[in-house]
This record gives C-alpha cells, sequence and structure tokens, in this order.
C-alpha cells in the first residue's frame, strides 16, 4: 500500500513540475551563453535576445543537424550541458527533387 501511495506521489509530483527546462550552451560566432529553455525555439528567442540575431534567420544544429524549433530539447535527446551552434542565414529547405532523366 505505502508503495502504491509512493509512486502516485511521485507522478504527481512530475506533472506538477511542469515541462523539462534544460540548461544548455549557445555557441554564437565563437561566443558562449549559458541559456535554460524547453523547446529549440524558446532557445532561439533567447539567443535573438542576448545576441540580437532574429531567430527567423537562425539555423540551430546538435551534432550537425539543424533543430526543428516546434521540438522540445529534452526530446531531442539534449540534455543539461550539450552545446548548440548557432548560425545565421535563412531556414533550411528541403532539397529539391532531382529531375528524372528524359529518355530519348
Amino acid at each position: 500500500m505505502h508503495l502504491i501511495i509512493f509512486f502516485l506521489v511521485i507522478v504527481c509530483v512530475s506533472v506538477l513540475a511542469g515541462p523539462p527546462v534544460v540548461e544548455v550552451v549557445a555557441n554564437v560566432r565563437g561566443k558562449k551563453f549559458p541559456i535554460r529553455a524547453e523547446t529549440v525555439g524558446e532557445f532561439s528567442q533567447e539567443v535573438e535576445a542576448l545576441c540580437g540575431l532574429e531567430s527567423r534567420n537562425q539555423n540551430v544544429l546538435f551534432r550537425g543537424k539543424v533543430l526543428d524549433p516546434a521540438k522540445r530539447l529534452a526530446d531531442l535527446g539534449i540534455g543539461e550541458g550539450a552545446v548548440l551552434n548557432v548560425l545565421k542565414g535563412k531556414k533550411a529547405r528541403a532539397p529539391k527533387p532531382m529531375p528524372l532523366p528524359q529518355e530519348e
């Protein structure tokens, strides 16, 4: 019985604790900034506030991959102290499809 109550308390505390905010490091033009955020979009907004680089003009990379602003950092496997690289530029686009070779 005590084990069930303990389990319920743990579940309630984790739900009430809110979304997982992760403290990461932003690497912007070689300068490092500590940032606390839940999502990639929130991270970009914090970078904009600190560096003036508009979030819509940022490419946020982790381990060489461009991150989706709607994704949560924790869901992407990004933990405390991870370094996210921020590059200035237009958002990455999907590559154009290759034209099919035409038969003669």
